[in-house]
């Protein structure tokens, strides 16, 4: 598998991203989190690709940047990055995240990732 370069998205600071998109639609980027349990996507961003979740029932939760609210999907989630389809596992819905992160339950559980940090890339490839 060819490396890909880590990317600048929000800040100045190069990261592991990967872009996803729906069919049909434009890409997004993905940050490639392994500290993160789960997958989850912007709120603005869900609602914006209709996804579906309850108001009504946000959950608090600690995360790196303190507590934070947010909701479940109703629904997976598919999209697709370079490589094939990636299905997030009932996301969560975020405000406070800027892009989407892929978390260990579903996109790590799908891929097997390589980091090389001093290098600034990384590797992706499906589990056979």
């Amino acid at each position: 598998m060819p490396w890909l370069p880590y990317t600048r998205v929000i800040d100045r600071v190069p990261r592991p991203y990967l872009s996803v998109w729906r069919e049909p639609g434009e890409p997004y980027s993905a940050l490639i989190d392994s500290g993160s349990d789960d997958s989850s996507i912007p709120l603005g961003l869900a609602s914006t690709l209709g996804i579906r979740f309850d108001p009504d029932r946000p959950r608090r939760i600690f995360g790196a940047g303190g507590y934070y609210r947010e909701w479940i999907s109703d629904d997976d989630m598919d999209l697709n990055c370079t490589l094939g389809p990636l299905v997030l596992k009932r996301p969560a819905l975020n405000s406070a995240v800027p892009f989407i992160i892929l978390g260990r339950s579903d996109a790590f559980a799908a891929y097997r990732f390589a980091f090389d940090q001093r290098a600034l890339r990384f590797q992706i490839e499906p589990y056979s």
